[in-house]
């Protein structure tokens, strides 16, 4: 049947007709539209989010109008679709949907067509991958080396779905809010040099994959300059109830800022250090409360300085209190 307006209902019947005449209608036909279905989708694009896939397109030509879309989705290791009921926002000729409750990094596809009185268009295609972004690093250190500093971390323990790519590497400052790209490594450490001796910086790091970049982890305060050598000779001696301690002076590397001298002491053959005292100059005394008679103890100094502590010397006698 030819003539009839796209878009317009119509109802059918026919009857016979033969020499004597024409046959009884028929019962009518359930109503017609003429027309298309829509044109398939053209620009379907599909953009990976974390969890979720955004999908848009434009609305398809149609000799009817689009009164709806529709939309599957499947991973794409699986052969069941799964049909989309979530909000579909159709703007203009602009649609668009968010398909959520994905699992990161586990890839999908997507149909969708477009839907008239008369049909569905071809169905367009899209994939896409979720994700999430990587975590923050972790065990973050930021080590003095004299010239440079040293900067190592452990992988995150999520890398949102996706391989990680590198690490982007960021300095400042301590004084500024301003930060300084160092570059990306592609290890779990690297080291940041052209700093300049006696200034205190800050650093931080954080992981990419190829959907962008994670939060960062931020170092303490770090102070760039040699640390302090050991004093040249340390000497410890038991006078009229105490126990005296004397080194010699430290000359500072340049740059680097002198702070305090640090003095520990253990019992001979025992366990680890403890930092009995700190001290502006170069000789300190001891009260006897703090030792036990009849045992021997023995002494070490190191300068510290806003670098870091330096080198411990030993006392060259051990003291029997």
């Amino acid at each position: 049947i030819t003539g009839v307006n796209n878009g317009v209902s119509y109802v059918v019947r026919v009857a016979a007709v033969n020499p004597k005449g024409q046959g009884a209608w028929s019962t009518e036909s359930t109503s017609v539209v003429p027309g298309n279905v829509p044109d398939q989708i053209a620009d379907l694009t599909a953009t990976a989010q974390d969890g979720a896939v955004a999908l848009t397109w434009t609305v398809p030509a149609s000799t009817l109008t689009v009164t709806s879309h529709q939309i599957q989705y499947k991973k794409q290791s699986d052969s069941t679709w799964t049909t989309f009921n979530g909000n579909i926002v159709v703007d203009g000729s602009a649609a668009s949907a968010t398909v959520s409750g994905l699992d990161n990094g586990v890839a999908y596809n997507f149909e969708v067509v477009a839907v008239n009185g008369v049909g569905s268009s071809p169905a367009a295609s899209a994939s896409a991958t979720p994700f999430a972004l990587p975590g923050a690093v972790t065990n973050f250190a930021a080590v003095n080396a004299g010239s440079s500093i040293n900067l190592s971390w452990s992988a995150p323990v999520s890398d949102g779905g996706a391989t990680i790519t590198g690490y982007d590497v960021q300095y400042r400052l301590a004084s500024s809010s301003t930060w300084i790209a160092n570059g990306t490594s592609i290890g779990l450490s690297t080291s940041v040099t052209g700093l300049s001796v006696g200034q205190t910086y800050v650093f931080r790091v954080a992981a990419q994959t190829g959907f962008g970049t994670g939060p960062y982890t931020q170092s303490g305060a770090v102070t760039v300059g040699s640390t302090p050598a050991a004093p040249a000779r340390v000497g410890a001696w038991k006078e009229g109830g105490n126990i005296h301690v004397q080194w010699d002076r430290v000359t500072m590397p340049a740059g680097v800022t002198f702070q305090y001298y640090q003095i520990q002491y253990r019992e001979v053959n025992t366990g680890d250090w403890a930092t009995i005292g700190t001290d502006l100059f170069n000789k300190d005394v001891f009260s006897g409360s703090n030792f036990t008679s009849g045992k021997t103890y023995e002494f070490r100094v190191a300068a510290v300085a806003n670098t870091g502590v330096g080198a411990y010397r030993v006392n060259t006698s051990n003291v029997t209190f």
